[in-house]
């Protein structure tokens, strides 16, 4: 059904009747534009609080060139906002996305939190996926298999291919479900 051997080749076989979509943890929108590229029709949400932390050394920077990344898409088809995890997610009705990406803070209570937040806004049929579901990130592998485990989920995984295809995932996996 999906293309699982890339970030960019999974999103590219979403079928057309996905419209909506989210990006939860931008930093410099490289994966954003890889969406937006790879999809005709999408507004893609895209979520980062792009405040200096561990993982976000310049925000004002990284904020500009998610801007740059995006704009020549046309500025219908992406929004930026600047707000948290999981706050920004009590904006959007539930079942109003086709899917979600999360890929914020790798620690395993803030990736609960996100986990707990994003899922209900996720239609029937949608996907939620996210990155960095390897080591080292313990804290991803951690929440993302406890909290599908208690809905009875298989969590699926597309490969990663460092930066071939202009994927740019790092060199990690990602790890997705279907909503049911």
């Amino acid at each position: 059904m999906f293309d699982t051997t890339s970030r960019k080749k999974f999103v590219a076989s979403f079928p057309d009747s996905f419209l909506t979509g989210a990006e939860v943890g931008v930093s410099s929108g490289d994966f954003s534009k890889n969406i937006l590229s790879v999809t005709k029709n999408v507004k893609l949400y895209c979520v980062d609080i792009w405040e200096q932390n561990y993982q976000l050394p310049d925000p004002e920077r990284s904020y500009n060139e998610t801007y740059n990344n995006l704009i020549p898409f046309g500025q219908e088809r992406f929004e930026l906002i600047r707000e948290g995890s999981p706050n920004s997610a009590s904006k959007f009705e539930d079942e109003f996305f086709d899917f979600v990406y999360i890929d914020a803070d790798h620690h395993y209570e803030p990736v609960l939190e996100d986990l707990k937040a994003w899922y209900p806004k996720i239609k029937k049929g949608g996907v939620f996926f996210g990155h960095d579901y390897n080591s080292p990130w313990d804290g991803v592998v951690k929440a993302v298999d406890e909290f599908f485990a208690e809905k009875n989920y298989e969590v699926g995984v597309i490969s990663s291919v460092g930066y071939a295809d202009g994927d740019q995932d790092g060199g990690s996996q990602s790890w997705y479900i279907i909503k049911r």
